[in-house]
């Protein structure tokens, strides 16, 4: 009863302090629920509380209690609202002792609300694991009791026979020894009750008051049969006042058919358990009160800690910030204005009594601008250099010998794109290209039908006359040592249909390419853009036509040599820097030392990430970044010039993972390009595959899924590589570099081109061709996803 007015209490103080989230809301009703449900539990308002316990509820008695701990639980919950009462007086307290900390309260506050939920659920927690408070109560799942109810029916039905004998009986039928048998054998009902009372007098908690469905008098064939014992049952006289205090075993089956024992009425023996029900009750009361005495001593005791362990250090670390922050602002005169800001800032969170959190922030904003005046090293930036006219720029490099924000040439890249337009034709290395340099500027370059010869000029278009060639490669080196080095590296190529020479510069020109339309100029240094270009001619030097699993499969000597780590790409890297070893070929002498470092990391990071077992990584990594900088990435998307947040958050800060992506895309590349560029370069892949088939036949070893020239169809094995490898990798790309779109748009015509090849090559069935345009439309809606983010940013 207390509880329940406690309760109400509360709810209704609730109500008047959380006026306009408190009524109406969930909680509100669960409270109002929790607090009228204790009505029925209370005798005095709707007569006895509870139901009679039958033999035939359930015996899981972990259960049962499990379920009263948790509605105990629930009520010291609620109680706990209390507790939260004492924490506000002591807080209270502190106040008044110690007005000074007024402003770093807050954030108390909001840890002490947290923390005492935390150890609201911690108490809750506990009841579970706190049996010891029921090992007082009986169970009530007592074997004895049945069992007794069983042995009560069988004697009532064995006097009710004697008896009935008896009656029925005559001195001719039976002797007067056979009636003083029978006589002899009566009162056993009596008799059998009377062990039952004396074995619950030892018990003594609990014990049988009452019998129903065993009346005294019975009509057995004509004959009435008395069979006393159940008036000597010491409840007759009246029920336990609660009902739940009642437990009723009842007969599984009557052996006399009698009235209170037919059909489904069954006889049954009444237990009071009004001493275990309240010693129950007793040890509830004492489990709330060691739950509430936990809660109390746990939010004391974290009041205390926080105290220590936050809240003093706090205070004591604000106040040697504004201690500093004042000695600084002392030490630098000049800078008037930002102590006026600080006083203001200083008065508005007087009045405001801003958080500890809020005051940290203001004072460390205050730190950053001087921060951030005192590490400035130039008067101007580059952008504001270049608006200055001639006379002075004079005086900022020559009077006052000062410098502008300049990145420093060999590790940043520059901003300036001009050289192309000023390089005159006879200055000119590519000067014998046949192909028109707008054809190399594009997708349209189709190096296996130009001359032999040509092949090298437009490799030194693209490392001394285009426009990053201009800016790095004429800057690195010199086009004799560049042309010594082809030539090694066109040595070093063997006659592969797909891994030859010609594919080497077809991934330069790729590379190229890339490099071109993400304005790469404006976020990588020369060198890396450099060394990035020599890594695709020389990412496949030596390769022999066979792939990483096969080297494994067979105990090659790369294999072993790298320990099964990429051994083709890891040859790759050897090879080029032995060609370079030697100083007619040696690419990077024109380096200085730390370049050459800067251009050796670049060289071995993105030939090594040529491996294809690190494609799907690459796509993860790619995919990751793209989500940490979404919003700079879709906002560029409609852009032509890169904004800055764009080079500086996703750029430079990921400048590797681009240059290794640059490379293997650019070796993956072919279904990219113009239909008539990509279908012999597939068939030539395949060709290579098909021939390490041949050799896996031969040695008897597993032959590649793509090798088996009997089993393949052609055009199906390009729409599986574009569909599984290709596309994702080209989607991730895409949605950081919008540039790249046309590649996007390309690879989903090329794959309607091969499933058109398939349809004639291979007659498949309907279903199969159905799928094949369900992957087609998902890549065309994907693309057409990404052409509309650049139309409506």
């Amino acid at each position: 009863t207390l509880i329940m007015v406690v309760f109400a209490v509360e709810i209704i103080l609730t109500c008047f302090a959380r006026l306009r989230s408190y009524p109406g809301s969930a909680f509100f009703w669960m409270d109002l629920f929790g607090t009228l449900s204790m009505v029925f539990e209370i005798s005095y308002f709707l007569g006895t509380g509870g139901k009679i316990t039958s033999s035939q509820s359930s015996g899981n008695t972990v259960v049962l209690r499990t379920a009263r701990a948790a509605k105990l639980g629930a009520r010291v919950g609620r109680l706990t609202k209390t507790v939260k009462c004492l924490a506000n007086v002591q807080k209270h307290t502190e106040q008044t002792i110690d007005s000074s900390g007024d402003d770093v309260r807050v954030i108390s506050r909001k840890l002490m609300m947290t923390l005492s939920t935390k150890v609201s659920l911690l108490a809750l927690v506990l009841i579970l694991v706190t049996p010891m408070f029921q090992l007082a109560v009986y169970p009530e799942d007592d074997f004895s009791m049945g069992s007794w109810s069983q042995r009560l029916e069988v004697e009532y039905h064995r006097e009710v026979s004697v008896r009935t004998k008896l009656a029925q009986s005559t001195t001719s039928d039976c002797p007067g020894w056979c009636q003083s048998m029978l006589g002899a054998a009566t009162g056993t009902f009596e008799r059998e009750i009377s062990k039952m009372m004396e074995f619950y007098s030892e018990i003594k908690s609990y014990f049988p008051y009452k019998l129903e469905g065993y009346p005294e008098e019975i009509v057995m064939e004509g004959h009435v049969i008395s069979v006393s014992g159940s008036r000597h049952l010491p409840g007759v006289g009246g029920d336990p006042v609660r009902n739940e205090s009642i437990v009723q075993l009842t007969v599984a089956e009557c052996s006399v058919h009698r009235i209170g024992c037919e059909g489904d009425i069954k006889a049954s023996v009444y237990f009071d358990f009004s001493l275990p029900k309240k010693m129950e009750a007793a040890m509830d009361m004492c489990l709330i009160v060691f739950m509430l005495g936990v809660m109390l001593y746990c939010t004391f005791d974290l009041s205390r800690t926080l105290d220590t362990i936050v809240i003093h250090p706090l205070q004591r670390m604000l106040g040697m910030v504004r201690v500093m922050t004042s000695s600084i602002l002392a030490e630098v005169s000049n800078f008037q204005e930002i102590e006026d800001d600080m006083d203001d800032g200083a008065n508005e969170d007087a009045d405001l009594q801003v958080s500890e959190i809020k005051l940290l922030e203001i004072v460390l904003q205050k730190l950053a601008k001087l921060s951030a005046i005192f590490m400035q090293q130039n008067v101007v930036d580059e952008a504001e250099m270049a608006a200055m006219s001639l006379e002075g720029r004079g005086v900022i490099l020559d009077m006052m010998q000062l410098g502008t924000a300049f990145h420093d040439r060999a590790s940043r890249p520059s901003l300036d794109s001009s050289p192309a337009s000023t390089l005159k034709p006879e200055d000119t290395v590519s000067w014998k290209m046949t192909v028109h340099r707008t054809i190399v500027d594009s997708w349209a370059l189709d190096l296996l039908k130009i001359e032999a010869d040509d092949i090298d000029n437009v490799a030194a278009y693209i490392f001394f006359d285009s426009m990053i060639g201009q800016r790095a490669g004429r800057q690195f080196t010199s086009s004799v040592t560049l042309q010594h080095f082809l030539d090694a590296a066109k040595a070093g190529y063997t006659s592969q249909p797909y891994h030859c020479y010609i594919h080497a510069i077809d991934v330069l020109h790729t590379v190229y390419r890339l490099l071109s339309l993400s304005q790469s100029d404006q976020w990588v240094p020369e060198v890396a853009q450099y060394a990035l270009l020599i890594s695709a001619v020389a990412h496949d030097l030596g390769h022999f036509g066979r792939t990483n699993p096969f080297l494994v499969e067979t105990k090659h000597e790369l294999a072993l040599r790298y320990n099964d780590k990429s051994p083709l790409e890891n040859m790759h890297c050897a090879t080029l820097f032995e060609i370079c070893n030697q100083p007619c070929t040696d690419v990077f002498k024109g380096l200085g030392h730390d370049n050459y470092q800067k251009a050796r990391k670049v060289c071995i990071s993105a030939i090594l990430h040529t491996d294809n077992a690190h494609h799907f990584e690459m796509v993860k990594d790619i995919s990751r970044i793209y989500e940490l900088a979404k919003a700079f990435c879709d906002v560029q998307a409609c852009e032509h010039v890169l904004s800055y947040h764009y080079i500086e958050e996703v750029m430079q800060k990921n400048e590797l993972t681009w240059l290794q992506l640059f490379l293997h895309l650019a070796d993956v590349s072919n279904p990219l390009k113009p239909f008539r560029v990509c279908e012999p370069w597939a068939h030539r892949v395949l060709d290579e595959f098909f021939d390490q088939g041949d050799e896996e036949k031969r040695l008897g070893i597993p032959v590649g899924m793509l090798n088996d020239r009997d089993k393949i169809c052609r055009p199906a094995s390009q729409h599986g590589f574009i569909n599984f490898l290709v596309a994702p990798l080209v989607f991730a790309t895409v949605r950081i570099f919008q540039p790249f779109l046309p590649l996007a748009d390309q690879m989903s015509d090329n794959l309607a081109s091969w499933k058109h090849l398939w349809i004639d090559e291979a007659n498949p069935p309907p279903e199969e061709i159905a799928k094949r345009d369900a992957d087609i439309f998902r890549i065309q809606d994907d693309v057409r996803q990404l052409e509309e983010r650049a139309a409506t940013e």
